[in-house]
């Protein structure tokens, strides 16, 4: 019986520009690595298993980022789409949530995402591939379940946009 074979491709984004601060320079973006493979399955993190998350447990902001970030997604044919999340542990301490926690909280917004834009209205001047971007995720060919986050970029002092892969059938 032949396996089926597999393949990631990235989801096309623009990155989001801050109107506040246009000459933002962008730190480099943060990996996520499941054993050794590049890319934390959303499906995954939604159920909390992220056994072989590397650096789990380690705090992922920095100290310069306030108690809430924004998760940014700029995917073609759909508005942009935008969730405050905690970047602390509290409000009375200033330690930063850790890596796991941050996959997580991705994982939610990517759910909340798909589900907001299930039957949105097209966006006027979406082109052809922009609409095979948007009739992918809204016919079920992109799901929860083949969505992996790669990357998260900062893209301002206070929004973080996610990388994200989806793994389709050759």
């Amino acid at each position: 019986m032949l396996q089926e074979q597999r393949y990631q491709v990235q989801i096309p984004q623009r990155l989001y520009e801050s109107p506040s601060s246009p000459c933002f320079k962008f730190p480099s973006p943060q990996e996520f690595w499941v054993n050794g493979s590049k890319g934390v399955s959303i499906f995954a993190a939604l159920k909390g298993d992220l056994n072989g998350l590397q650096d789990r447990s380690v705090p992922f902001f920095e100290d310069c980022i306030g108690t809430k970030i924004s998760y940014r997604l700029l995917m073609p044919g759909f508005a942009s789409f935008s969730v405050q999340k905690n970047a602390r542990r509290a409000v009375t301490t200033r330690e930063s949530i850790a890596r796991e926690k941050v996959a997580v909280q991705v994982a939610e917004v990517v759910k909340r995402f798909l589900e907001t834009t299930a039957n949105a209205k097209v966006l006027p001047g979406t082109n052809d591939i922009d609409s095979r971007w948007r009739s992918a995720c809204q016919t079920g060919v992109i799901t929860i379940q083949n969505i992996y986050l790669t990357e998260l970029v900062q893209v301002s002092l206070g929004s973080f946009q996610p990388i994200l892969e989806v793994s389709l059938a050759m």
